[in-house]
């Protein structure tokens, strides 16, 4: 399932019927099992790729540098709250920086 099959699914029957489908579709591909990282793992590692798609759109043109950072705060924030819960589980055991410094 591609990116652009996602937006229409998520446009025409919501985020959630999105989400469905694209777990569906990794079920399909990959197994009932999981294959990759611990989850919140991956779910931060979702979010690094987050901003690189961000950082890409705003190359191309496609959003401003403020909305570019806009968004980026808020992908931080997500994933800053996912490394606060493995740390505090005890499953983190890094000091990593909070947020951007480069802009």
């Amino acid at each position: 399932m591609d990116a652009k099959e996602l937006v229409k699914i998520a446009q025409e029957q919501g985020f959630d019927a999105a989400c469905k489908a694209k777990w569906e579709a990794g079920r399909a591909e990959h197994g009932e099992e999981w294959v990759g990282d611990p989850p919140l793992y991956e779910f931060v590692a979702e979010m690094v790729d987050a901003q690189n798609y961000l950082e890409e759109a705003f190359a191309r043109g496609h959003i401003t540098r403020d909305q570019c950072n806009h968004m980026r705060c808020r992908l931080i924030s997500m994933a800053d709250n996912v490394m606060d819960f493995l740390k505090w589980t005890g499953d983190y055991n890094y000091d990593f920086p909070r947020g951007n410094t480069d802009d």
